[in-house]
């Protein structure tokens, strides 16, 4: 109904720049302010935006069983895709909070760097996102199975 998992990808993607603009705006809210209820509505809307951009994860991970070409590539093609996943996973703590801090104690752009670096390269997954062509239904998948 969505349009498949490249489209669906495209879309979910996008949120994922908005989650980091939230903690900028949740700051500006609290210091000029001081509204608590302000902080929390914004920090709940980032928390739905994360909701959202999650569902990308599902979604590379069809288009990755569907761009398979045979059968054979389909667990070479998988295994690749998760140790992409978990290289991000492995260096993403260690970057983001290694940023956090360096922006926080050096006082970089009042301590809201780390959210305008996650912002960019978010942002720059997204427009890439937007190069994702579906990939064709594999013929391997149309034939029917031997008994």
């Amino acid at each position: 109904r969505l349009g498949g998992p490249a489209p669906v990808y495209k879309r979910v993607t996008a949120a994922l720049p908005l989650v980091w603009i939230c903690f900028p705006l949740a700051h500006i809210i609290a210091s000029t302010t001081g509204s608590k209820a302000g902080v929390v509505a914004v920090l709940l809307v980032a928390i739905v935006l994360r909701g959202i951009s999650n569902m990308s994860i599902v979604c590379s991970s069809l288009l990755v069983n569907n761009a398979a070409p045979t059968r054979a590539s389909l667990a070479t093609l998988n295994s690749v895709s998760q140790m992409a996943g978990c290289l991000s996973r492995t260096i993403g703590p260690t970057f983001s909070t290694s940023l956090f801090a360096y922006s926080t104690s050096n006082h970089v752009w009042a301590g809201q760097f780390s959210w305008a670096v996650m912002w960019a390269i978010s942002a720059t997954a997204w427009l890439v996102t937007l190069r994702i062509q579906a990939p064709a239904k594999a013929a391997w998948r149309n034939r029917p199975r031997a008994s």
